[in-house]
């Protein structure tokens, strides 16, 4: 089980990285991140989106990839690695 955890955990920190770099993205140039319960999965829709000026900085193909990360990142933040198996 320590090896899933371990590669749970790498695929969980790149995708926070995607999601900080996003933050910092919307902040500076979309007025802001998103609110609401789901911000998280708003927030890497608006990063496929033409806003105002700013161009899409994810293409469509590249959101639909991440947004398994996105379902990957919440189950790795609620099961604590109990419920993982390399599938």
């Amino acid at each position: 089980m320590a090896k899933y955890k371990a590669k749970a955990s790498f695929f969980a920190d790149f995708y926070m990285s995607v999601e900080r770099i996003s933050i910092l993205i919307a902040s500076e140039l979309n007025g802001g991140i998103p609110k609401g319960e789901d911000w998280h999965k708003r927030l890497l829709l608006d990063m496929s989106l033409t806003i105002g000026e700013r161009p899409p900085v994810l293409s469509k193909k590249l959101y639909e990839e991440l947004l398994k990360f996105l379902g990957f990142r919440h189950v790795i933040r609620h099961a604590y690695g109990f419920d993982l198996n390399e599938k």
